[in-house]
């Protein structure tokens, strides 16, 4: 069976390594696999409210951090599944991270922020909600954050939900992606995939390797929201709509790299893949 590496490799789509506190757990140096673009370091995916909590300080993750690394840094509060406000309730962190944003954003590949932990998202308890009010906010915000990211020598990345990427594509025009490349701005959509017709999607199998039901059901409601929102239009829109920004998306592991997800990612238009993250 081929590595990971040597199937993306073989789809020449370059690869960034997640490292999550509490889950692959943070590295412990600067160096990164010899087949991987980069890394992408995070803590806990927003889940729960400590930062980097397995450090003693932001100094010992200044030790660790490389060029090609794209860092997350919350600067607001949030985490995923919380309820959405606006104006977001800034951290009370927000002045220290903002410091260390401003010293670490030049020496990095860019800098991640969102209102629910990592992710970017105004959509009500996850829901599918008028599309406009959800994609307006998220706009907002990147218009409230990317200057600080940028007059610190970095470079912008968020991460929208597939969903959101959908909203835009299909119902607003486009809000979003002009204000992403307005910013210069990298989206991760961390189930990027799912958007894709024939996307193999599997977010916890069995001991025998099978989707659970609850999993199946979970991906089945992902799809039919996809299609509601949609509306009847070409899902070649989409293919589109990627193509003219700089999106990355997870491919759903090994298992997702079997079944064909790493070319269908790259056929689509994402620039690179996540691998890891599930």
């Amino acid at each position: 069976m081929p590595t990971r590496a040597e199937m993306l490799k073989e789809i020449d789509l370059p690869f960034y390594e997640v490292f999550e506190e509490g889950v692959e757990g943070l590295p412990t140096s600067k160096r990164k696999h010899a087949h991987a673009a980069g890394r992408l370091i995070q803590s806990s995916c927003g889940k729960a409210p400590a930062f980097y909590a397995t450090l003693d300080s932001l100094d010992d993750l200044k030790k660790i951090l490389a060029k090609n690394d794209v860092l997350w840094v919350q600067l607001y509060e949030g985490k995923l599944g919380d309820e959405v406000v606006w104006p977001p309730k800034k951290l009370p962190e927000y002045d220290e991270r903002v410091a260390f944003i401003q010293e670490v954003a030049p020496k990095v590949k860019g800098i991640l922020t969102g209102n629910q932990g990592p992710e970017l998202s105004f959509r009500q308890d996850l829901t599918i909600q008028p599309a406009i009010d959800n994609i307006k906010a998220m706009v907002r915000f990147i218009r409230l954050t990317a200057p600080v990211i940028q007059d610190a020598g970095g470079t912008p990345f968020y991460a929208p939900m597939d969903l959101d990427i959908i909203q835009d594509c299909y119902q607003t025009n486009r809000m979003l992606l002009t204000e992403l490349n307005r910013f210069e701005a990298t989206s991760i959509v961390y189930c990027g995939f799912t958007m894709l017709p024939g996307a193999y999607c599997t977010f916890q199998v069995d001991e025998e390797g099978n989707l659970t039901d609850n999993i199946i059901e979970i991906f089945a409601s992902t799809l039919e929201c996809i299609e509601q929102i949609r509306g009847g239009e070409s899902p070649e829109l989409l293919k589109e709509y990627l193509a003219r920004g700089n999106f990355w998306s997870d491919v759903a592991g090994n298992i997702g790299l079997e079944h064909g997800n790493g070319q269908l990612v790259k056929d689509w238009g994402f620039k690179a893949a996540i691998v890891g993250a599930w």
